[in-house]
């Protein structure tokens, strides 16, 4: 999936894995992530994509304040299940990736 130019991504890792969120559906998790992140518009035009290899949650978003809203997400209730998530703004395609070591301050 090609991520539109513009838009931010955040990763979601819950603990104890995506499996046992899966059960209850793509769409499901979906709009239950939109809701914890209080987008009252249901997050329109993001896009959530379920990794179960990784065991993550790709959220992608072209506004500003949604993205905040998702990355301070700390836990997804979804159905009877309450997990603890932790959540972050992944860089940019066009940023340098790495440690920089002995850069001075």
């Amino acid at each position: 999936m090609r991520i539109p130019k513009g838009f931010d991504k955040i990763i979601l890792r819950p603990q104890g894995g995506l499996e046992r969120l899966m059960k209850y559906g793509g769409a499901f998790l979906a709009d239950g992530i939109s809701k914890m992140a209080g987008n009252e518009d249901g997050g329109a035009g993001d896009v959530i994509t379920f990794n179960t290899k990784h065991q993550s949650i790709l959220v992608t978003t072209g506004d500003a304040s949604r993205r905040n809203k998702y990355a301070s997400l700390t836990e997804l209730i979804v159905g009877d299940v309450k997990t603890t998530v932790s959540a972050y703004v992944a860089a940019p395609e066009n940023c340098g990736k790495g440690v920089i070591y002995d850069a001075p301050i």
